[in-house]
C-alpha cells in the first residue's frame, strides 16, 4: 500500500504540469482579448487606440512568446502571485482569502456527506444484487440524479419555512467560533449540494462493484474458501473505489470553481435563471463564455451521453432492471439535451457559434462509433443501450445547427427516443422474465412461439430505424435537415455545419437500419431457438406470449409512435414560439462571426482577381459574338 502510495505521488507531478499545460494553452485557443476587454469594460463600450492597447499588453507580459509567459504564469502559482482581479482591481489572493474558507467547507461537506452515503449504499445494492435493498437504493438514486439541484433547495427552504416555520440561522460563524451553529448553517445547503453526487457515485459504485465481483480472481478468492466479508472489504472494494475515487475529485475540483465564479461575478446567490441567462449572453467576453460552455458540457455532455463519455450507459442499462432502464432511456437522458436546448443555446451564443463545428463533428464521431459497436452485440439490451448513444448524437447536431429546422427535430427527436427505446427496453424485459438471457446465439424464431411479442418487437424496431410513418423518421429527419441547410450562404438562419456534416451522419441511420433488422432477423425470425422454459422472478409461470397487462404498456406508446409519424404539425407548431425565442440572438451573431472571420484579400491579390473576371467577361462576350 505504501509503494502504491508513492507512485502516486510521484505521478501527481506530471500530471498537474500536463494540466497546467493544457489550461494555459486554453486561454489562448479561446476567443476575445484580456486587454481589450480590460480597457473597454464590462459593457465593450469605450474608444480605445492601439496604443492603449500595446501599453497594456506589455505591462501584462501579453506581447511575450508563449513560452515565457507559461514559465513566468507557472512561476507566479508557485509562489502564490495569481496576479489582480479585473473585477475588483485587488489581488487575486486576497479575494481567494475572502471566500475561500465558507466555500472550501460547503464543497467539503457536500462530498463528504455524499461519499460516506454513496459507497456503503452502492457496495449493498452490488452485493445484494435483485434483493429489497437493491430495488430501494436502485429507486432512491434514480430519483437523486433526476432532481435538479436548485429545485431540491427550494423544496427545502419552502418546507422548512412554510410547513416547519423553521429556518437556519442567518449569517456565518466559523467553524472554529460556534461548531454547532456553523453546523446549522450550512448542512442544508451541503444535503441539496451533496444529493446529485450521492446519486451518482452510489450508481457507479454499485456497477463497478458488480463487474469486479465477476472478475476471476474474486471468484478464484471465495472458491479457496475465504469468508466473504474477507473477499469484499480486501479484495473487491480496492478496485471498485477506483472509477469512486476519481469521480469524486472531478466534483470537488467542479464545485470550487462554480462556487467561487458565482460568488465573485454576482456576489448573492440567485436561481433566476432567466436573468443569469440574459447577463452570460450579453455581459460576458467570449472568452468567458467558452470557459462557461466548457463547465456546462462537462456535466450535460455524460448526461446525453455524447462521445467520448458515454461509456457510462450500457453498463448501467444492462445492470438495471426494465423500469430502470425505461426512465433512464425515457427521462433521464434527456437531462442533458435539455439541457443543451435550456442553458447552453441561450447563455453562451458566442461560444457556441466559436464551437459548433467541433462538437457537430464531435456528434457525428458519437453516431457512427456506437452504431458499429451495435453491430458487434451479443446482448439484445446492450446492442439497445448503445443505439441510444447513436440517436442522441442526431439530437445534439440538431442543437447545433442553430436554425429552427434541427432545434424541431431535436428536441421531437427526444420524445421520439423515449417513445420507441422505452418500448424496445420493455420487450427486451418482458423476454428476459420468460428466458433469463438476452443473449442472440440463445434466442430465435421466437415469432413462432410469442406472435403478438414479435408484432410489437418489429413494429418499434422499424420506429427507431426511422421508417417513413412512423415517429424516428420526422426527428431524424429534421434533425439532418437541420444540418444539411446550416451553412453560410443561409439567407435566414446562417450556420456553421452544412451538407457534408449531414452526409456523414446520414450514414448512421444506415447502420442502425443495419445492426436492428439483423437482431430482428435474428430473434424475431428463422428457426425456433429457445432455452428451457423459466419462471418469472416471482415463481409464476409466465404464459409464452404478452398478457393483457403487458400489451396495454405497449399500446398506447405504439399509438403515439404513429401519431406522431402521421401528424407531426401539432408538435412543430408547439415548439415554433420557443425556438424562436432561443434562436433569436444567432442570425446576426452568426453574420458577425462569419464577418469577422472571412479570409482578407490584400491589394494584390484583389488587382489579380478583378483582372481574372475581366479576362472572363471578355471571353464570355467573345463567344456570344
Amino acid at each position: 500500500m505504501g509503494q502504491y502510495v508513492i507512485r502516486r505521488i510521484f505521478l501527481f507531478i506530471p500530471t498537474m504540469l500536463l494540466t497546467t499545460v493544457i489550461v494555459f494553452v486554453l486561454f489562448f485557443l479561446v476567443p476575445g482579448d484580456a486587454a481589450l476587454f480590460i480597457l473597454t469594460g464590462e459593457e465593450g463600450a469605450g474608444a480605445v487606440t492601439d496604443a492603449d492597447l500595446d501599453k497594456l499588453r506589455e505591462e501584462l507580459g501579453l506581447n511575450r512568446p508563449i513560452h515565457v509567459q507559461y514559465g513566468s504564469w507557472v512561476w507566479g502559482l508557485l509562489r502564490g502571485d495569481m496576479g489582480t482581479s479585473i473585477w475588483y482591481k485587488t489581488p487575486v489572493v486576497d479575494e481567494l482569502k475572502d471566500k475561500f474558507a465558507v466555500t472550501l467547507q460547503l464543497a467539503i461537506m457536500g462530498i463528504v456527506l455524499a461519499f460516506i452515503i454513496a459507497v456503503p449504499l452502492g457496495m449493498i445494492s452490488a452485493v445484494k444484487q435483485d434483493t429489497w435493498p437493491d430495488y430501494a437504493s436502485r429507486i432512491f438514486t434514480l430519483v437523486g440524479i433526476a432532481l435538479p439541484t436548485f429545485w431540491l433547495a427550494i423544496l427545502i427552504v419552502y418546507f422548512l419555512a412554510y410547513t416547519f416555520d423553521w429556518l437556519p440561522p442567518l449569517g456565518y460563524a466559523t467553524l472554529w467560533e460556534d461548531p454547532w451553529l456553523n453546523l446549522q448553517q450550512l448542512i442544508f445547503p451541503a444535503i441539496a449540494i451533496a444529493l446529485h453526487d450521492l446519486a451518482f457515485t452510489a450508481r457507479i459504485t454499485r456497477s463497478a462493484m458488480l463487474e469486479v465481483l465477476d472478475t476471476d480472481y474474486v471468484k478464484f478468492a471465495q472458491v479457496k474458501g475465504l469468508p466473504d466479508r474477507i473477499v469484499i472489504w480486501k479484495h473487491a472494494t480496492r478496485n471498485a473505489l477506483i472509477p469512486v475515487l476519481t469521480f469524486g475529485g472531478i466534483a470537488l475540483a467542479g464545485l470550487l470553481y462554480v462556487a467561487w465564479q458565482y460568488q465573485s461575478a454576482y456576489e448573492q446567490w440567485s436561481f433566476a435563471i432567466g436573468e443569469l441567462t440574459a447577463f452570460s449572453a450579453t455581459h460576458l467576453s467570449g472568452s468567458e463564455q467558452a470557459w462557461v460552455l466548457l463547465a456546462l458540457l462537462a456535466g450535460f455532455a455524460v448526461k446525453v451521453p455524447l462521445f467520448p463519455l458515454h461509456t457510462w450507459l450500457p453498463l448501467a442499462h444492462t445492470e438495471a432492471p426494465t423500469a430502470g432502464s425505461v426512465v433512464l432511456a425515457g427521462v433521464l437522458l434527456k437531462l442533458g439535451t435539455y439541457g443543451l436546448y435550456r442553458f447552453v443555446l441561450p447563455m453562451v451564443p458566442e461560444a457556441v457559434i466559436a464551437y459548433a463545428p467541433a462538437i457537430g463533428v464531435i456528434s457525428i464521431i458519437g453516431i457512427l462509433y456506437a452504431a458499429l459497436i451495435c453491430w458487434v452485440q451479443d446482448d439484445i439490451k446492450r446492442l439497445v443501450a448503445y443505439s441510444s448513444v447513436s440517436h442522441l448524437g442526431f439530437c445534439v447536431l440538431g442543437l447545433f445547427s442553430l436554425n429552427p429546422l434541427g432545434l424541431q427535430g431535436s428536441v421531437i427527436y427526444m420524445l421520439n427516443h423515449g417513445l420507441s427505446t422505452g418500448a424496445l427496453f420493455f420487450l427486451v424485459g418482458m423476454i428476459y422474465e420468460r428466458y433469463h438471457t438476452r443473449d442472440m446465439s440463445k434466442l430465435s424464431g421466437l415469432s413462432a412461439r410469442m406472435p403478438v411479442w414479435a408484432f410489437f418487437m418489429v413494429f418499434f424496431v422499424l420506429s427507431s430505424v426511422g421508417l417513413p410513418g412512423l415517429n424516428g423518421f420526422i426527428g431524424e429527419f429534421l434533425c439532418l435537415l437541420g444540418a444539411f441547410t446550416a451553412s453560410a450562404d443561409n439567407a435566414t438562419h446562417p450556420g456553421l455545419l452544412g451538407p457534408w456534416y449531414a452526409a456523414v451522419a446520414a450514414l448512421g441511420m444506415i447502420f442502425a437500419a443495419m445492426y436492428l433488422l439483423i437482431m430482428t432477423g435474428k430473434v424475431v425470425f428463422g428457426p425456433l431457438k429457445e432455452p428451457a422454459a423459466t419462471n418469472n422472478s416471482h415463481g409464476a409461470k409466465l404464459p409464452a406470449d404478452l398478457t393483457f397487462r403487458e400489451i396495454g404498456v405497449l399500446v398506447p406508446l405504439a399509438v403515439l409512435c404513429l401519431y406522431i409519424g402521421f401528424q407531426p404539425k401539432p408538435l412543430t407548431d408547439a415548439l415554433h414560439g420557443p425556438i424562436t425565442q432561443v434562436l433569436a440572438v444567432y442570425p446576426e451573431t452568426v453574420r458577425q462571426h462569419l464577418a469577422e472571420n472571412a479570409p482578407v484579400i490584400d491589394e494584390r491579390d484583389r488587382v489579380i482577381l478583378t483582372m481574372t473576371e475581366t479576362d472572363s467577361d471578355r471571353n464570355k462576350g467573345a463567344d456570344d459574338g
